[in-house]
């Protein structure tokens, strides 16, 4: 578990600490840059829309499993559902969960006093 803070660089610093975990374990590179991007788009779509945890942070999680890498990132809570927008490839903002709804395998939402945005990745058998 990861607590960083309800601020700007927080995405940066979770993929250079998510990049050296799957380092560490060997992960093949297109894992590894789907795993970064969508971590990353979590983690900047909290901070952006989401509200801080009561102690100021948004918590960043990750597993690995035999069959896949499972990411999360929980804020303070997002009034309302979430849902990937399909906007024009020129958008230049509002593509976060639509970022993550093409890379991930899939992912949800649990909501349990914040939200927490998770993802699923499979994980290749070059990766097992």
């Amino acid at each position: 578990m990861l607590q960083l803070p309800f601020a700007g660089p927080s995405p940066s610093i979770a993929r250079r600490r998510l990049l050296t975990f799957l380092r560490a374990h060997g992960i093949d590179r297109a894992l590894t840059d789907d795993a970064l991007l969508v971590l990353a788009e979590m983690v900047a779509n909290a901070v952006a829309h989401g509200a801080p945890r009561p102690d100021g942070t948004v918590e960043v999680r990750w597993t690995l499993g035999a069959q896949e890498l499972v990411l999360s990132v929980e804020d303070g809570g997002h009034p309302g559902p979430l849902y990937a927008h399909h906007v024009d490839v020129t958008a230049v903002s509002g593509r976060g969960l639509a970022i993550i709804e093409r890379l991930a395998d899939r992912w949800w939402v649990e909501s349990d006093g914040g939200t927490r945005v998770c993802a699923s990745l499979a994980r290749s058998p070059v990766d097992v």
